[in-house]
């Protein structure tokens, strides 16, 4: 133990002085990890021998020691901003799912996984956070923005100072006490529409700067394309405007992003010639194929690139890789990654599918019959879970063979891709600027 603590101090002090280092701080959470296991397997065989001791104590000592524990554990987010957060949220759908009292919150570079069987509430909210649904109880709150943040910046502030110093002057210049008064009254009149707008339009500023995108493999949920459009037009036409970029440009981006993701069709599978000059002219045949002409999985995979290039805040994703193959799977959770660290794009997961989440979470919350049942980081939750419901759902999961076989297959597809020269390509969209309208 002593061994433990010393080193769990070092690491501490390591972060201190490099609190952006990724390794040593994984290094820290597993150390952690590994003391709470040995404290909690100390515990168990302590009570199991004290309970042959006594007899009347039986039922009390025999009693899992992890129930006992909580079932929310903290998350270190550090210093990432929250951008969405849901709060009370109450639901109920036509197919059963229900939410009962959840409160979850979405940061800027950080994912956070939802897991649970079919049917206890992920999707209900997942399209809550998205705006596709509205909640019978609770709040939705983008980048927390309400008036009383705007009340408390430094307009406001400079506003009553300009009230103050005219409201002076004209006290001062005027003799008739009715002049005063009328001057005074037109005055706050004119200030408080000037507030008003200038609040309207901080507002519709952040409205603008706030994308929350729902990226989910439902068809009837995704936006429906016209028939002629090309890809070309679908991705590219979403792309930021800033800074701005000519067709060649955007052309350049959309190819990249294909190639990332791995888009192929029939035709060219079957040509297998490695001349430049037939890859350039699949690329171009490849952009300028109309939503007619694609299959239900190339219309999901445009769906994922059209969410991608519009650079959103937010990404919100129900289950996104249902319908796509093996190979595509693990691009699409690189990319999304990608996203995440270099554009600190806020991510929700949701889905049935551990494996998935082991990948792409950071942080994790179990849904059982419309409530979070369980929470933390994610490392903790799937590899130490203390809840009943999530132990059971985890091993059930486990348990299965084909299961299993996909998940490895998947991990190992996916730690492949880590030196992928199309995912780590020139697809991503322009950066955002840093946003400072909440910033204390």
């Amino acid at each position: 133990d002593s061994e433990a603590q010393a080193a769990v101090k070092d690491f501490e002090t390591a972060l201190k002085h490099d609190p952006g280092n990724a390794e040593v701080r994984k290094e820290l959470d597993r150390l952690r990890l590994d003391m709470r296991a040995d404290k909690a397997e100390i515990k168990r065989q302590s009570k199991k021998t004290w309970a042959h001791m006594f007899d009347r104590a039986c039922d009390a000592l025999e009693k899992p020691a992890e129930e006992e524990l909580p079932t929310i554990r903290p998350c270190i987010v550090g210093e990432r901003r929250l951008l969405v957060s849901g709060t009370g949220l109450r639901a109920h759908s036509p197919k059963g799912e229900a939410l009962s009292d959840v409160n979850v919150e979405i940061r800027e570079n950080w994912c956070l996984g939802v897991l649970g069987m079919a049917n206890v509430g992920k999707t209900t909210l997942a399209r809550i956070l998205a705006r596709r649904t509205k909640p019978r109880a609770g709040r939705v709150q983008v980048y927390d923005v309400d008036l009383d943040i705007l009340l408390s910046g430094r307009s406001f502030a400079g506003l009553v100072a300009l009230l103050v110093a005219l409201a002076v002057g004209i006290w001062s210049s005027s003799r008739n006490l009715l002049m005063r008064c009328t001057s005074l009254a037109v005055l706050s009149l004119v200030l408080v529409i000037v507030l008003a707008i200038g609040i309207s339009d901080q507002l519709h500023t952040a409205a603008k700067r706030t994308k929350v995108a729902f990226m989910t493999s439902q068809a009837s949920d995704r936006e429906v394309f016209p028939p002629r459009a090309t890809i070309e037009d679908i991705v590219g036409g979403v792309l930021p405007r800033r800074p701005k970029k000519t067709r060649e440009e955007k052309r350049a981006i959309v190819s990249a992003m294909l190639d990332a993701v791995g888009f192929r069709t029939d035709g060219q599978r079957g040509k297998g010639t490695d001349s430049k000059e037939a890859v350039a002219l699949d690329a171009a045949a490849v952009l300028a194929l109309q939503c007619s002409e694609l299959s239900d999985e190339q219309r999901h995979l445009v769906h994922i690139l059209r969410i991608l290039a519009q650079n959103p805040t937010v990404i919100i994703c129900d289950e996104p890789l249902d319908g796509l193959d093996e190979a595509q799977q693990p691009r699409v959770l690189r990319m999304l990654r990608r996203m995440k660290t270099e554009l600190k794009t806020g991510l929700l997961y949701a889905s049935a599918d551990i494996y998935q989440l082991q990948l792409v979470a950071d942080g994790a919350a179990v849904l059982a019959d419309g409530a979070v049942v369980e929470a933390g980081p994610a490392v903790e939750v799937f590899d130490l879970p203390r809840h009943a419901a999530t132990r059971d759902f985890i091993e059930k999961f486990r348990g299965n063979e084909t299961f299993e076989a996909m998940g490895k297959g998947l991990r190992q597809s996916y730690e492949e891709l880590r030196v992928d020269k199309a995912i780590q390509g020139a697809w991503l969209p322009a950066k955002r600027k840093q946003m400072c309208l909440l910033e204390d």
